[in-house]
């Protein structure tokens, strides 16, 4: 007896090709699913690391790091107070060239959100302004200041009431009106909060946890103040 290797018919190779492509699109969105959410444990381990660097700079210091200083790091400022605390040594003085591949740390590792894309040209000129994360902060020309510290006001310890709901750090980024803004949350504000984790922003609190925000809770009120500001007593 004969055996001969029967061929595939095109009807059999499409059906074939039918059947992969449901399963593959049937596994797509799980596999989607599973990246975002390693992705989103990522960074909110990042926020952990930023936090557990504040509350050492705080140890060290008996304030929390000051949006920006008198280094003259502008809102990337907070990223170079602690950037010590997280094995990065950045040169003490403004970007220039020179300078420029050291601060572009400030926007990489945990000063990196996995699912941040970067824009080179909105950042190319101050590296350390990228990386998808921002400080909380709301200040003005008269001094106040209701977020983590600004421009010479900084915060003590003792001035946080609600340390636990009290942002510090968390996603950035998006709603900028100039590529430095991408290293600040404007407290009580849309602007410069980021959802990119599935209508979430991944953050750190200042009595040291991580969590998560959604735009209706960053901007929830408690008695006329937002509910994420620090009060002073």
């Amino acid at each position: 007896m004969f055996w001969c290797k029967r061929k595939f018919t095109l009807i059999e190779l499409l059906v074939v090709i039918a059947i992969i492509a449901i399963l593959a699109a049937m596994l797509l969105p799980a596999l989607s699913k599973a990246r975002e959410s390693a992705r989103k444990s990522n960074c909110l381990g990042n926020n952990k690391q930023m936090i557990t660097a504040c509350l050492m700079y705080v140890d060290t210091n008996d304030v929390f790091p000051n949006l920006n200083n008198s280094n003259k790091y502008y809102f990337g400022g907070w990223k170079w107070q602690i950037s010590s605390y997280m094995g990065i040594t950045v040169e003490d003085q403004r970007a220039d060239n020179a300078a420029a591949v050291k601060q572009a740390e400030l926007a990489s590792g945990a000063f990196k959100c996995p699912s941040h894309v970067s824009n080179q040209d909105l950042f190319a000129s101050s590296p350390m302004y990228g990386g998808g994360y921002g400080y909380n902060w709301y200040g003005n020309a008269n001094g106040q200041c209701n977020g983590m510290g600004y421009n010479g006001l900084y915060v003590k310890p003792n001035n946080i009431t609600k340390p636990g709901d009290t942002l510090v750090t968390g996603d950035s980024g998006e709603i900028l009106a100039s590529a430095s803004e991408g290293a600040a949350i404007y407290s009580g504000s849309s602007r410069g909060q980021c959802q990119r984790h599935g209508g979430y922003m991944m953050a750190s609190f200042a009595d040291g946890h991580g969590g998560t925000l959604s735009l209706q809770d960053f901007l929830y009120k408690e008695g006329g103040v937002y509910y994420y500001l620090h009060s002073r007593k």
